[in-house]
């Protein structure tokens, strides 16, 4: 986890075509070989354009003893083949409660809880007063690496919707929660308490990045 605040601090709330984080961006999908895998016609151009947020995290998790799974899309983790599937889980253990700094992996979804091959993957950060949402430290989101909450209570919720620019919501994007999950190797493991909770996902953000960043509390994009 310290690896991962480092990287929001160092991130500055800037948005992801905004310097430093653009080059960071480039630095975690580099880690994750994008631009040199023969099945995506990706270039170095196009870092900021493609979903990030598992190559952060998987960056960070490089950086130290526990391995991630090089790989750029959040459904590794849970593994939807075979394949995967027998190395996620020689990797990574599935914890049913929210330990700080395990990850948090969401599937996108439709209204009615039919799962995409897409979605998202953070970090789990604290608590908000008031909030049932947990605060998850993350790439990706709403373009930035910042602290946004989300709902891990396994129901579909609104991810967060695109408006016209008349302002009339022309899509909802949902998502539902899969799961927190730990490096199999990983020893001990804190439940979030006092020292995780925050007065606002401002105040969360501060001191993640230090900079006030603001969060839609109804969802952001990731």
């Amino acid at each position: 986890m310290t690896v991962a605040l480092n990287e929001a601090k160092l991130a500055k709330g800037v948005e992801e075509s905004q310097e430093p984080l653009a080059s960071m961006v480039t630095k975690y999908h580099n880690n994750s070989n994008l631009y040199d895998n023969k099945s995506t016609t990706k270039t170095i151009e196009d870092s900021y354009t493609s979903s990030w947020c598992s190559s952060f995290v998987s960056w960070c998790l490089d950086e130290t003893e526990y391995k991630g799974l090089k790989q750029t899309g959040s459904r590794f983790y849970i593994a939807h083949d075979d394949e995967w599937n027998k190395k996620s889980k020689n990797m990574f253990v599935k914890v049913y409660k929210p330990l700080y700094g395990a990850l948090m992996v969401f599937s996108d979804c439709t209204k009615e809880g039919v799962l995409s091959s897409s979605g998202h993957i953070a970090f789990v950060y604290g608590t908000v007063k008031g909030s049932n949402k947990i605060a998850a430290l993350g790439g990706n989101q709403s373009n930035q690496l910042k602290v946004t909450p989300f709902d891990c209570s396994g129901k579909v919720f609104v991810s967060w919707t695109r408006k016209n620019k008349a302002g009339k919501v022309i899509k909802i994007h949902y998502k539902k929660f899969r799961g927190f999950y730990m490096p199999k190797d990983f020893k001990g493991g804190v439940l979030l308490g006092e020292q995780n909770s925050y007065k606002n996902f401002k105040e969360a953000n501060l001191e993640a990045t230090t900079v006030a960043i603001k969060t839609n509390k109804n969802g952001e994009s990731s």
